[in-house]
């Protein structure tokens, strides 16, 4: 099983949360990300390897 974890990011870049991600693969954890979008400007999704699997921006 992937692991992949959503961070919480303000306008400058810098994280302000860390959400664990129950998705076994990228596009189930882009859906699950998406949720955080009301609470924060941006998301980014990395998965257990390090990798940058997608950025999320609040319109």
């Amino acid at each position: 099983m992937r692991k992949f974890v959503a961070y919480a990011l303000d306008l400058s870049g810098m994280a302000l949360a860390r959400y664990d991600l129950a998705a076994t693969d990228s596009q189930t954890a882009e859906r699950e990300a998406r949720q955080y979008l009301e609470d924060h400007p941006t998301i980014e999704i990395w998965s257990h390897d390090h990798r940058r699997v997608a950025r999320l921006v609040r319109k």
